[in-house]
């Protein structure tokens, strides 16, 4: 206890939702739930589904587990993970008169109905959000979750009609359809409902700024749809504001006290928010994971423009030429990349627009005068700042510890002063011009007279004062373009795009590759724009319309692209002051932490030499109806009573039509399953609450997939959890130091050490203590070196609490103590032999098909071994059991069908190996088992005869 106090003082976790969803709640059931599809042409991403999963988890637990009991669901699974106490300390009047109070205090615990989703910009949240609300829908049909409103809110108008246009999209395909519904119709709507309502999904929409405590023009008063709390509200970007924000935030809790909060944004800041985040994929996340621009932050900094006057031009000037080899830089690797990526631009965010001498104006006379010069004195010495920086500077963030750009300082060093101004400016020399669209009132072009197309664009709330004063001297010319040129960025030659705050939302391009701070996230307070801003920029595109970058996806093109790819995956950010943006940057990385634990890769043992097959399938679709009645769907004879009640009760017609069978043999074989007494599986231990929820599932499970044996291929990459083994913070050097030592242990005969000892000159107690054992042990966990496992080390610890995806289950560390006693013995009955640990989170790809409850499940035994005698070879999963037997049958039952015949192997031929498969169950205790799977079990200290029979 002592030991565990120690660690709670020393660290807190500042995520805790995730690790409940990820680690404590595996076993609810999502199998009901499409979290994959969104419409015809279009699919949720991976970690669109890691994030839909985790939600799907967490509110079947505390619905179903908890039933809603806030307290227990708090104390149960949150305090498990330590972190900060987030009691409400001094709670607003609104607060008190709305949530129980202890003391002087509210406790956090009631407000634990709540989710967030911390989703980086152009990670689709709109698409997530779209897609939960489906997914809530079917929750509440299936009653898995409680009947409620749905409530959407959103920042502005902007993103409320952007959300919509995603919504109809997701409307053109689908049977049921997302009914978007101002929240000022609530009352009538509530009241005389729609004719659609059933048929439906019923969303309630409106702005978060305009809900308060009182009703005004387009105000409205949150009582008038509190409903006792009992709405599932969504949040995106809702949390901004000024001095009303905490205010709005307690409206949006009170609306949900009974139901439950969802939260999306690309900015939380309030702790409340990063401790019930569910899914993190922040920008640093989104980067390891491969999507979006790493991000460069150069010690260069825009300090000259802070002084408004002309006395420091030069640095002015130096700061911008800087900026503009960077972007020479990206475009000359683009001009080698036809079909793939984006056209490079620069974005420059300013803190004043409009004033005298506004940070865009001091920007934009630097322009000027650099389209005008030839003076190739200060792009000389620019140039060489950034290769002396290059050298020496590591990516902010990335996916790799120490990654830079070293190799790009030989190809900024070739860019030539007039490429530079040709490939930005369209032309070497030239004075600008402005273009002017009567028709937008925001936005101003600027061009060479020289040239035939426009390179920079100015875009802020209104061009007025530069009209009337910045550009008094410079020649303006019309244009009465249909489409502004903000809007067509993607298709535009615009290189260069300056403004304030008036474009860093609503726009969605992945051109940014250069963007500048000047004057502007000044302070390490300015989290939630630098982090808008910032995710803006890293959207990449890179081939084939894939969002991850170029090493993360695979393309025939990889080798002819890699050599330009890095630089157009890089977003170089410049700023006036650079601690200040790398301080917001690093501290969404904090947020991972908590007792932080850290991913290690194991090294495989050398084996490129053998052939390690495992086997591969094929599945066929089969009817229920054809498989053994012990197989199929299970429930209890009540369920069955009353589903037989219901399907006689109700005319085919109708039953049809609300579950939505629309073909008739499908029907027919629903029918068939449920009035037989031969094909549903009676199971009373089994019992479904909600009769709609079991249809669904015997709905889905009217065929099943049934594998059969296709081929057998050699091992590639399909064991991969050693190299995802986690260590706790505190202890991984100790980590590494001990896989470090056992990987130099040598298991040798008594003549070698005493020969290594005289070679060595050391003792011959110290050369048997480094080179005649094979283990190591360090705080309970055994390092095991064994020379025919996949990996090294083998890691053991029954009571491990600081490493993770190790051998932990008693009766597996038994087994494997117990097999490292017979090593040798082994070499001596086969010419070789390998096995490997198996994980089935993450070895996915190796396992034994099997029938359960009417689908095919995966059985992911232990252990995995290969046995070669001569050509043949024996493939034997070992699976460890210790006091509980349960649920094998099924599985040896999967794997006779599979692997014998009449009781015998099945005979395998691949690549002039005769191939047989073996399931074994290793038994560690004296529990006895069934007679007719007797012959599948060995017990404990008989593993040396066990091989022996396989010889």
């Amino acid at each position: 206890m002592a030991k565990q106090k120690k660690l709670i003082d020393k660290h807190n976790y500042k995520i805790v939702l995730q690790q409940l969803a990820e680690t404590e709640f595996l076993d609810a059931s999502i199998e009901e739930f499409d979290i994959k599809s969104f419409s015809d042409d279009k699919e949720m991403f991976e970690y669109q589904q890691e994030a839909l999963t985790n939600a799907l988890r967490v509110l079947i637990n505390y619905y179903d587990t908890y039933s809603a009991d806030k307290q227990k669901f708090y104390t149960d699974a949150y305090l498990k993970y330590p972190h900060a106490n987030l009691d409400f300390a001094k709670p607003t009047e609104m607060i008190t008169d709305n949530y129980q109070t202890t003391g002087k205090r509210v406790e956090f615990f009631h407000f634990i109905n709540r989710m967030s989703f911390w989703m980086t910009m152009g990670s689709g949240k709109t698409i997530v959000i779209i897609k939960l609300i489906e997914l809530l829908d079917k929750a509440m049909e299936l009653k898995i979750i409680p009947r409620k409103n749905i409530m959407f809110f959103t920042a502005n108008e902007g993103l409320l009609d952007r959300f919509k246009k995603e919504v109809d999209e997701y409307n053109l395909l689908q049977t049921k359809k997302i009914d978007t519904i101002s929240l000022k119709e609530y009352e009538s709507r509530e009241k005389y409902g729609s004719l659609l309502d059933s048929q439906n999904i019923k969303l309630y929409t409106y702005r978060a700024d305009l809900m308060a405590e009182d009703t005004k023009e387009n105000i409205l008063d949150y009582r008038d749809c509190l409903d006792g709390g009992n709405n599932y509200v969504i949040l995106d970007e809702a949390h901004k504001g000024d001095k009303q924000d905490s205010k709005r935030q307690n409206i949006f809790s009170i609306l949900s006290k009974n139901g439950f909060l969802f939260n999306f944004s690309a900015t939380f800041t309030d702790e409340r928010d990063i401790v019930t985040t569910v899914y993190n994929l922040n920008q640093a996340v989104w980067v390891k994971k491969g999507y979006g621009k790493k991000l460069f932050l150069l010690d260069n900094d825009l300090k000259a423009f802070k002084e408004k006057t002309d006395l420091n031009d030069n640095e002015k000037q130096k700061s911008l030429i800087k900026s503009f080899i960077l972007l020479t830089f990206a475009k000359k690797h683009k001009k080698n990349i036809d079909k793939a990526y984006h056209e490079p631009m620069m974005v420059v965010f300013t803190n004043s627009v409009n004033t005298t001498d506004a940070d865009a104006k001091l920007f934009f006379r630097q322009v000027n005068s650099l389209a005008q010069s030839d003076d190739v004195t200060i792009f000389n010495e620019a140039k060489k700042e950034i290769l002396d920086e290059f050298k020496k500077t590591s990516y902010l963030v990335t996916d790799e510890n120490g990654d830079g750009v070293s190799e790009f300082a030989d190809q900024i060093k070739e860019i030539e002063f007039e490429e530079m101004k040709v490939l930005i400016f369209h032309h070497s020399k030239g004075n600008i011009e402005a273009v002017i669209n009567p028709k937008e009132k925001s936005e101003i072009a600027f061009k060479l007279d020289s040239a035939d197309k426009p390179f920079g664009l100015l875009k802020i709330g209104d061009t007025t004062s530069w009209k009337n004063d910045e550009l008094v001297d410079i020649k303006t010319t019309d244009t009465f373009k249909d489409d502004s040129y903000f809007k067509t960025l993607d298709d535009s030659s615009i290189n260069i795009l300056i403004g304030s705050r008036s474009f860093y939302e609503g726009w969605d391009t992945t051109r940014p590759n250069i963007m500048l701070f000047l004057n502007i996230g000044m302070d390490k307070d300015a989290k939630k724009f630098v982090t808008q801003s910032i995710g803006r920029g890293m959207r990449v595109e890179s081939v084939d319309g894939n969002r991850q970058r170029l090493s993360y996806i695979n393309t025939p093109d990889k080798a002819k692209l890699q050599n330009d790819a890095k630089a157009l995956e890089t977003l170089f950010i410049i700023s006036t002051n650079k601690d200040a943006i790398e301080h917001i940057v690093q501290w969404q990385e904090e947020q991972n932490k908590g007792i932080d634990w850290h991913e290690v890769a194991l090294k495989k043992n050398c084996c490129e030499d053998k052939s390690l097959f495992i086997p591969k399938y094929k599945k066929q679709k089969k009817s229920s109806d054809t498989i053994s009645k012990t197989k199929s769907f299970k429930l209890s004879q009540a369920n069955k009573n009353e589903l037989q009640a219901y399907v006689k009760n109700l005319p085919q017609e109708i039953f049809s039509l609300k579950h939505n069978f629309y073909n008739k043999k499908e029907y027919e074989l629903f029918y068939k399953l449920v009035i037989s007494n031969n094909n549903l599986n009676i199971d009373n231990n089994i019992h479904y609450k909600s009769l709609d929820f079991m249809l669904e599932k015997l709905k889905k499970r009217l065929y099943v997939d049934i594998s059969n044996i296709d081929k057998f291929e050699l091992l590639q990459d399909e064991i991969v959890h050693f190299k995802k083994i986690k260590v706790r913070d505190d202890k991984k050097d100790e980590f590494l130091e001990c896989v470090d030592r056992v990987g130099k242990l040598q298991n040798l005969t008594d003549e070698e050490v005493f020969k290594i000892a005289k070679e060595e000159e050391i003792s011959l107690l110290t050369a048997v203590q480094q080179y005649q054992k094979t283990e190591i042990m360090y705080d309970n966990a055994k390092f095991m070196n064994l020379k025919s496992h996949y990996y090294k080390p083998v890691i053991s610890d029954e009571n491990s609490d600081w490493i993770k995806n190790i051998i932990t289950v008693p009766s597996e560390v038994k087994f494997i103590e117990e097999l490292s006693s017979i090593t040798n013995k082994l070499d001596e009955m086969f010419d070789w032999w390998k096995f490997s640990k198996l994980n089935e989170h993450y070895d996915k790809d190796i396992y034994i098909p099997y029938i359960e409850d009417g689908i095919e499940k995966p059985f992911y035994p232990d252990f995995i071994f290969w046995l070669q005698k001569d050509n043949k070879q024996t493939i034997v999963f070992i699976d460890p059991k210790g006091n509980k037997h349960t649920d094998y049958e099924h599985k040896v039952d999967g794997y006779k069908e599979l692997f014998e015949q009449e009781g015998f192997l099945k005979h395998f031929k691949e690549q002039n190996n005769d191939i047989e498969v073996k399931l074994t169950l290793y038994k560690t205790s004296n529990k006895n088992v069934g007679k007719l799977y007797e012959r599948f079990w060995i017990e404990q200290n008989n593993l040396k005869d066990f091989f022996q029979t396989l010889k």
